[in-house]
C-alpha cells in the first residue's frame, strides 16, 4: 500500500515502527513539512490532501473542514498528541484546530480536524 505525504509524516513522529513507513511515498512531503506555514501569525494553509467536507455553522458562517486525521486510521492518544503539538506551535489557529467529541457529518469522534471558514 502507498502512503500519501501528510501519512508518512505524521507515522515517522507518532509511530516510527509502522510498516507502511517501508513504502515509497506517493506525494511530496516538503509541503507538510516546510510550507504548511507561510509565516508566523498566518493561518495554516491545510494540505489539499485532507478529506473535507463543506460545513454550515449555526450563525450562518459556512466553512470547510478537513480531516487532518480521523479517529478511523490513528489511535486517539496519537490524534491527541499531535492536535496538542500543532496547536502549541500555531497559538493563531487554536480555534479552527480541535478534535471532535461527537460524530459529525460522518466523522467518528474523536478526529483531529482543521475548520476554514469563509471570509465575511
Amino acid at each position: 500500500m502507498i502512503i500519501d505525504g501528510t501519512t508518512r509524516i505524521l507515522l515517522e513522529r507518532y509511530d516510527p515502527t509502522n510498516p507502511l513507513l517501508q513504502e515509497p511515498p506517493q506525494a511530496s512531503v516538503g509541503v507538510v513539512k516546510g510550507e504548511a506555514l507561510q509565516g508566523e501569525g498566518d493561518l495554516p494553509k491545510v494540505v489539499p490532501e485532507f478529506p473535507q467536507k463543506a460545513i454550515a455553522m449555526s450563525n450562518g458562517r459556512t466553512g470547510i473542514m478537513n480531516i487532518v486525521m480521523s479517529a478511523d486510521e490513528f489511535d486517539e492518544s496519537v490524534i491527541s498528541k499531535a492536535c496538542q503539538q500543532f496547536n502549541t506551535e500555531n497559538r493563531q489557529a487554536m480555534s479552527h484546530s480541535y478534535q471532535l467529541l461527537t460524530k459529525y457529518e460522518g466523522v467518528p469522534a474523536g478526529s483531529w480536524v482543521y475548520v476554514e471558514f469563509e471570509e465575511l
